[in-house]
């Protein structure tokens, strides 16, 4: 279904947003219960599913052109389009009917507890949580981009949250919501290139934003245009400096997917460079990763020497290759990241401890030399 352009939709000044009125109901099963969210043209309200006796949220937009309604439309079959990925936001049910003789489009999901944003604004996350949340939002792009479909509004607000005190990496802990300026790409594997990368981008500027004000040490930067490079602090924990450079690269070919960032989120990292050597340097005109020859500076201060022998191999190994330039040494690196990250639980790292940090090192440059 082609998608009514911007321009073709009535301005906010000159068409109402949907107002629910308290203990209304739509769709003949859904009591209006409270307001979450007012926006331009649309509200989201908590409310209860009578038939099934649970709370749902339900997006009201009116629909009382063919604009309003093709972008209603577009947005629910965008939605059923989708599978059930665990990053995106459930679809329960839609459809059309009237309040006060105006055409209500509603779209009932998923009730969750409140959005990055809120999160981000009350500095109640923590890096591992944020982690968490955006490696689950960088598998939900890529489930949409898999499926040609582009979401094109990534922002706090679009990202929905559990309970922030339940936040971990042992359930689903967020959804990418508002799919009402998602886009399906037709044509060739190049065609909507531009919005794919520029949802990654998003992404990770939505990453940093949110890591230094988990810090409480810093302002939030500025919106950063698509032509800007992001200025990153150095404080910042090398892991998460390389993945956002590489998240939003100015140029396209250096660019992550989604797939791509979504494999490199470092989960368990601390988040800032504290307790690691001064010294660590940027490849000039690179992607961000260390030197080969900075390994020594690299050494991290009262630090278990294999546990950062395998971190800092992986963050070079990402950052300077291509996962798909590798294959089983890719899967070589992802299971000591498994050990590094679970050692306790893996015997894959007791088979490899005995040869030291030294053979690790070695064999970790070895496989990310250029061929």
């Amino acid at each position: 279904m082609s998608r009514p352009s911007a321009t073709s939709r009535p301005s906010a000044a000159s068409r109402p947003s949907a107002t629910s009125r308290p203990s209304a109901t739509i769709g003949g099963r859904y009591q209006l219960l409270a307001p979450l969210h007012q926006g331009r043209e649309v509200q989201v309200v908590r409310a209860l599913d009578l038939r099934l006796s649970r709370a749902v949220a339900i997006k009201l937009r009116i629909v009382d052109d063919p604009a309003s309604r093709g972008v209603f439309e577009a947005e629910v079959q965008t939605m059923v389009s989708l599978c059930r990925h665990p990053g995106l936001l459930h679809l329960y049910d839609a459809g059309i009917d009237t309040q006060d003789g105006c055409p209500v489009g509603f779209i009932a999901t998923e009730l969750m507890a409140t959005t990055l944003g809120a999160a981000m604004a009350d500095n109640t996350l923590s890096s591992q949580q944020i982690a968490c949340v955006g490696r689950l939002m960088a598998q939900a792009l890529a489930g949409m981009h898999q499926r040609r479909i582009a979401h094109r509004g990534v922002t706090p607000a679009s990202v929905l949250l559990v309970d922030p005190a339940l936040i971990s990496e042992a359930q689903p802990c967020a959804r990418l919501a508002d799919f009402s300026t998602a886009l399906a790409v037709t044509g060739g594997p190049e065609s909507g290139r531009t919005d794919m990368d520029d949802d990654v981008r998003s992404l990770g500027l939505l990453l940093l934003d949110a890591l230094i004000g988990a810090s409480g040490v810093a302002e939030r930067p500025p919106v950063q245009p698509r032509d800007t490079r992001p200025a990153i602090p150095d404080w910042l924990n090398p892991a998460w400096q390389v993945l956002i450079a590489d998240m939003c690269a100015d140029d396209r070919r250096n660019q992550l997917s989604a797939a791509e960032a979504a494999i490199r989120v470092p989960l368990g990292a601390e988040l800032s460079r504290s307790g690691f050597a001064s010294g660590r340097s940027r490849r000039p005109g690179g992607r961000g990763g260390p030197n080969p020859s900075d390994l020594d500076q690299l050494q991290p201060e009262g630090a278990d020497p294999f546990d950062e022998a395998v971190q800092l191999g992986l963050v070079h190994f990402a950052a300077d290759h291509s996962h798909s330039r590798f294959g089983g040494e890719l899967e070589f690196l992802e299971s000591l990241e498994v050990s590094w990250a679970h050692r306790a639980q893996h015997s894959h790292f007791e088979r490899h401890s005995r040869h030291g940090p030294e053979w690790l090192v070695g064999r970790l440059m070895r496989l990310t030399r250029p061929r």
